[in-house]
């Protein structure tokens, strides 16, 4: 269970939890009540306890060593506007390759898919 306090701002109750992120450095959370000071105090301790019961630590991304699926996320999301998914992965990978992130680019071991030739018809409206 984490520390916490209740902590009057504005007339309302307000939650705070401190924890320690994963690197150790002291965090606060702030959670509203909703609850008015006048009258609540004992509703607000109740949802003091069951929030710091309930509370789990954030997990922090590391930003230096990604996962290949959060890395393929935001390089796609950057990359939407274009349709050839075996492009935008070799990309992505060759992206990685070259920042040092893996040892080498997999892609280039890889054939690429053949191009499908699609033939154009015009429709016209019969009158």
């Amino acid at each position: 269970m984490v520390a916490g306090h209740l902590q009057e701002k504005k007339g309302y109750f307000y939650i705070v939890l401190n924890y320690k992120d994963e690197c150790g450095k002291r965090k606060n959370k702030w959670i509203s009540t909703g609850l008015s000071v006048k009258g609540n105090k004992k509703k607000a301790e109740a949802l003091l306890i069951e929030a710091r019961k309930n509370f789990e630590v954030p997990q922090q991304v590391d930003q230096e060593n990604p996962l290949f699926s959060d890395f393929m996320l935001q390089w796609l999301e950057m990359m939407k506007h274009r349709i050839h998914y075996h492009a935008n992965i070799r990309k992505a990978l060759q992206y990685a390759f070259k920042t040092d992130m893996i040892p080498s680019n997999p892609a280039d071991k890889v054939e690429r898919p053949k191009k499908i030739n699609l033939s154009a018809v015009f429709m016209t409206k019969k009158r």
